[in-house]
């Protein structure tokens, strides 16, 4: 809208150098909120506009108001300049001014070199900035003349429509005016947190309890429906639930300290013949938890214990140690290229998973293939498991990092990195015992020690002996392995 001297003067004859299909410049001043123009796919490009107005201005000087409204954040202009000319209509055409923009910018880089230097480094700079600020996907009702008309499909069959029907909660599951009149996407994120829903906080406190307890309260947290399985303990349930909600305000660290703060999971998880019989899966809550770690956690342990757990974080996936060949059957000519430095040893999020050939530490943990959504995980104990953590390259690696450490801080060291302790007596005396017939073995067979030292990727030095390291490596293989190391305590 245009106002001058607080009168509105209206615009008229719109033209531009570029108009998105169904989207004319036209748009732009014919009053109504939910058309406009748009410029796809040329987005990036700088653009003209001309509109005339309706009816000459009186131009003894006043103020002149200019009002731009954009109902699209996606589709907003980010940086324009008005101009006013009385020069003739038709001397004023887009292309006209679009040679004008681009004459200014050759005149400044033949006149003033170095300040077009500087204006291309900011632009440059500018761009940079963009490209790493993180784009947040952002909801928007569309106007009602664009929405989706939705029809009861009679039988079930889409062909066959029936009467149209409205977004809304069910009347059985609501009391509130949510259910009537118009409803958002808004309507239904407030319902979903509303004390008129308890699912949500119910299904929200089932999972914190099964990362913590091994299995939720509904062992079935993909499902809580008749399908599911009954809770083992609805009445602990629903209290929860209710002090979720009304008590942490949804506060998850005020909910996890209440849980981990409880005298059910202070528990020891010690099992008696008595307990085992009565209660053999823990259904009872008759001890504390212990299960076996996560595949992804049971890396980063191994890798964390060794010190060569990577700290950083965000950026593309990456491509740890695996077995070779493993990418030959995946139908492409793509190949699992180690990626260097410490990305092969980045968390386990961010290993690189391909759905015909994922990773196989992973998959045989239980970790999934990633073609579909796993709400819960079920735990298996395979002798492959065991394989993996005595063998992969990266429990290898981790070995010989962990086995270098003890070998300058003693095995003290080991156990306080892996499991929190320091070893027992009879510990101590095992270890020292399969350290002593290892290092005889290596003192022998020299080419082995370093074979494994090369496997481990802890080159021998002129300060180490390689025996010696060699053999504090498979001290280090034996302490990834303990049960006490692989499980929850």
């Amino acid at each position: 809208t245009v106002r001058y001297k607080g009168k509105a003067i209206a615009l008229q004859t719109a033209r531009a150098d570029f108009e998105q299909a169904g989207w004319p410049v036209a748009n732009a001043i014919d009053g109504k909120e939910e058309t406009g123009w748009a410029w796809s796919p040329k987005n990036t490009e700088p653009h003209v506009a001309i509109f005339d107005f309706a009816q000459p201005l009186i131009t003894e000087g006043g103020p002149l108001e200019v009002r731009l409204t954009q109902n699209y954040a996606n589709l907003s202009v980010g940086c324009f300049r008005l101009s006013v000319s009385t020069a003739d209509h038709a001397l004023l055409t887009p292309s006209v001014l679009q040679n004008a923009l681009e004459r200014d910018e050759a005149y400044l880089k033949r006149t003033n070199p170095a300040r077009f230097a500087e204006l291309e480094s900011l632009q440059t700079e500018e761009a940079a900035l963009k490209r790493s600020i993180p784009q947040t996907p952002i909801f928007h009702e569309l106007p009602e003349n664009r929405q989706r008309i939705t029809r009861v499909h009679i039988r079930g069959n889409f062909l066959e429509l029936g009467e149209t029907v409205q977004p809304t909660v069910l009347a059985a599951f609501t009391s509130s005016s949510s259910a009537k009149g118009k409803f958002t996407r808004l309507d239904a994120a407030r319902w979903l947190v509303s004390p008129e829903n308890p699912l949500t906080a119910r299904v929200q406190v089932n999972r914190f309890w099964a990362r913590l307890f091994g299995t939720g309260l509904v062992e079935t947290e993909e499902d809580f429906g008749t399908q599911g399985a009954p809770p083992s303990h609805p009445e602990l349930l629903d209290q929860l639930a209710v002090y979720f909600q009304q008590d942490c305000h949804w506060s998850m660290k005020k909910l996890l300290k209440t849980l981990v703060l409880s005298q059910t999971y202070q528990q020891a998880s010690t099992v008696t013949k008595e307990m085992l019989v009565k209660d053999p899966r823990n259904r009872l809550l008759s001890r504390g938890p212990r299960f076996r770690l996560s595949a992804e956690v049971i890396r980063d342990q191994a890798l964390a214990a060794a010190g060569l757990l990577s700290a950083k974080i965000g950026g593309a996936s990456v491509f740890p140690p695996q077995p070779s060949g493993l990418w030959k059957v995946t139908y492409s000519g793509m190949k699992w290229e180690t990626s260097p430095g410490e990305d092969r040893w980045r968390r386990g999020i961010y290993t690189f998973l391909r759905r015909t050939s994922p990773h196989p530490m992973l998959t045989t943990f239980d970790g999934g293939s990633g073609e579909v959504c796993l709400m819960r995980r079920i735990r298996t104990n395979t002798p492959l498991q065991a394989l993996i953590t005595l063998n992969d390259p990266a429990f290898v690696e981790a070995a010989g990092a962990l086995g270098r450490v003890m070998a300058t801080q003693g095995l003290s060291a080991g156990f306080l990195r892996l499991v929190a302790r320091k070893p027992t007596g009879a510990e101590t005396k095992r270890l020292a015992q399969l350290f002593n017939e290892t290092l005889s073995d290596f003192r022998k067979r020299p080419s082995d020690a370093l074979a494994l030292l090369k496997d481990a990727n802890q080159p021998a030095t002129a300060s180490a002996d390689p025996g010696i390291l060699a053999a504090w490596t498979v001290i280090g293989n034996v302490l990834l392995n303990l049960d006490e190391a692989l499980t929850k305590p």
